[in-house]
């Protein structure tokens, strides 16, 4: 497993390559590593899982990531993670010049126009996280309204978010990269629906 994050952006943002490593492992039977082991200066998470600082960029991922494959056996398949699209296209690019795009798996992360259309027409590309954050408006504007009319909102009103696949990428996003629908309420954000806010914008599946 090859993962790109970016030591600069602190814990916060890079838990997402860290809980990555964390769940493919338990499902693939790796080594596990616990979540504190996995620093932003860590290079060798375990002998199946390497992580490299693309900085968040596309010249850093792409650098990062073609230098550490020089140490990675030739047969070796691999499974790419990064820590937004910029890095995750860049990683893409750096393992498909070497010629090991056919022995790869890669999801990204963020929901860029670019990465869609890799998820619609790159067969090794299999997954794209999205927290639809075009839409976060429509929600704070709920939580205004539920606020005002004396609710007591939970500790996290969470961002809609799904990872998205071939199957129902469609679903959610138009071939311009346009938000056609957002996933279900979370059971914390049902609170929201009371309003009649959401509603008004008719793009919450079941709502």
């Amino acid at each position: 497993m090859l993962v790109a994050q970016a030591s600069a952006a602190g814990v916060e943002v890079n838990d997402c390559v860290r809980y990555f490593y964390i769940t493919v492992a338990e499902e693939m039977g790796m080594q596990k590593v616990g979540p504190e082991a996995i620093t932003a200066t860590t290079t060798v998470i375990s002998p199946t899982g390497i992580q490299v600082d693309g900085k968040g960029a596309l010249e850093g991922s792409y650098a990062a990531v073609k230098n550490v494959l020089q140490t990675i056996p030739k047969d070796r398949n691999l499974l790419l993670f990064a820590v937004n699209d910029d890095s995750a296209i860049a990683t893409w690019r750096a393992v498909a010049e070497s010629g090991r795009g056919d022995k790869a798996l890669i999801a990204g992360l963020g929901g860029s126009l670019a990465a869609l259309k890799e998820l619609r027409t790159n067969p090794q590309w299999i997954g794209e996280g999205s927290v639809f954050s075009t839409h976060w408006g429509q929600y704070l504007l709920a939580m205004g309204v539920a606020i005002v009319n004396g609710a007591t909102p939970p500790p996290l009103t969470k961002a809609p978010q799904i990872v998205l696949t071939k199957k129902d990428v469609d679903t959610h996003y138009n071939a311009l990269g346009k938000v056609i629908l957002l996933p279900p309420l979370v059971l914390e954000n049902r609170y929201l629906a009371a309003t009649g806010i959401l509603q008004k914008f008719g793009n919450i599946k079941d709502l």
